[in-house]
């Protein structure tokens, strides 16, 4: 799940968000400075809203499903400690981060 740390991919996210025409300087700013893997995450969280799946990886889905507090998105076999611990350190953290900062991109 680590990624290049240079140049962030351009998610479906940062693609609608910066692609706005409505969206003010400062929420590019604060969009431009999002980890890519944040941006990830609450893109899949969002998938998984709209239809109960998402094509991502097993990790991304398991940090969507903690972000959303929705135990039955986790992947099929993985119980709740299990998952938690399938995601290492840096994903947990953006785990924390989405739920304390983020949450209004998801909802």
């Amino acid at each position: 799940m680590h990624g290049a740390k240079n140049a962030p991919p351009l998610t479906a996210l940062r693609a609608l968000l910066i692609g706005k025409g409505n969206q003010s300087q400062q929420e590019k700013d604060i969009m431009k400075d999002i980890p890519w893997e944040i941006e990830k995450i609450i893109e899949v969280a969002k998938q998984l809203q709209r239809s109960g799946r998402s094509p991502a990886s097993t990790g991304e889905r398991i940090a969507a499903a903690f972000v959303l507090d929705r135990q039955d998105y986790l992947p099929e076999g993985y119980e709740l400690i299990e998952a938690w611990d399938r995601l290492d350190d840096e994903w947990q953290h953006y785990v924390r981060l989405i739920k304390r900062d983020y949450m209004d991109l998801i909802e």
